[in-house]
């Protein structure tokens, strides 16, 4: 039976799962090698790859890509506010706030959307022109059939 030795995770101590015992499980003949037999868990192993490319790389790319994805993500929220009157249509008893507030909101998205890094903003766009066209041919095959 395997169970008593089955090995574990030698971060979190956590015993392999089914598909971690058969890549650790020792097959054929030759003698076991070591290297070859990963010692971590696949959470554990997810954490280490991070926490490396975290420590190696640059990531002041990947937080201005966040940002540029936040900041579209408001100003399209505030937008589709406007558009549809939402902005407009409340009165100062229900809490409207000033006209110029969601106006001003949206400016300051895209200004601060836009005054990122241009790698940040390239890619940015490039992300959402991809979301945009995926949605938008999903929409037109489904309303085909």
């Amino acid at each position: 039976m395997r169970f008593p030795r089955c090995p574990h995770c030698t971060e979190c101590k956590a015993a392999f799962t089914d598909e971690r015992w058969k890549a650790v499980e020792h097959t054929g003949w030759g003698p076991v090698r070591m290297e070859a037999r990963p010692t971590l868990c696949g959470d554990c192993d997810l954490q280490f790859v991070v926490a490396i490319a975290a420590a190696t790389t640059d990531v002041r790319g990947a937080i201005g890509f966040s940002s540029f994805g936040v900041l579209a993500y408001y100003a399209i929220a505030i937008a589709i506010a406007i558009a549809k009157a939402s902005a407009w249509t409340l009165t100062p008893v229900e809490g409207r706030p000033a006209r110029i507030i969601p106006v001003v909101g949206l400016a300051g998205c895209l200004v601060l959307a836009f005054a990122l890094s241009l790698p940040s903003v390239v890619i940015g766009a490039a992300v959402l022109l991809i979301g945009a066209a995926a949605y938008a041919t999903r929409r037109v095959t489904t309303e085909r059939r």
